[in-house]
């Protein structure tokens, strides 16, 4: 070995190999205003991009997915216009689409669960999974949601609320005094 290689594994001993990127699976979480993707294995999920829900299209998700042929798609989507264009571009990979009829790792006890939004299920699982129950999810987005998820893990509902964006809009529109 040359004193340039000898060098080198030196400067590079003890340092952690570089993981293989996560990317069994593309997680897509498309809200009102952003669209958050991410590529994320069984164990890990790999750095997010963010962006606006309205320049969303079938091209870019296409891009995102290029040298990726196996990933499976996981879709929460709160945007039924966006839907088609994700589907265009998943092509012949897998899509899975979180709705109330999902296998998830809490059990719905709600009215109509139909009408839960796939975000707010998504935040239901997400806290159950990681902090446990009982927990209350508060998500700050284009509306400020509060959803419970009950000690026998069991989502029972939450309110939905403007978002920090509209009322703060709505209260320099209707109040004389604020700057």
């Amino acid at each position: 070995m040359n004193e340039h290689s000898a060098r080198l594994r030196a400067a590079f001993r003890g340092r952690k190999r570089v993981k293989k990127p996560a990317t069994d699976f593309l997680l897509i979480d498309v809200s009102n205003s952003f669209t958050k993707l991410a590529f994320a294995s069984r164990s890990r999920i790999g750095r997010a991009s963010k962006i606006s829900t309205p320049i969303l299209t079938a091209a870019r998700v296409t891009k995102i997915l290029q040298g990726h042929d196996s990933a499976t798609l996981v879709v929460s989507s709160v945007v039924p216009k966006k839907n088609r264009g994700i589907k265009r571009a998943a092509g012949n990979r897998k899509v899975i689409w979180l709705t109330s009829r999902s296998r998830l790792n809490i059990r719905i006890d709600y009215p109509n669960p139909k009408s839960i939004g796939a975000d707010r299920l998504a935040n239901a699982v997400a806290v159950a999974k990681l902090y446990g129950t009982p927990a209350i999810v508060i998500d700050f987005g284009t509306a400020v949601t509060f959803d419970i998820v009950a000690p026998d893990d069991a989502y029972i509902g939450g309110v939905i609320a403007p978002g920090l964006e509209a009322m703060t809009n709505f209260l320099y529109d209707r109040t004389a005094l604020l700057p």
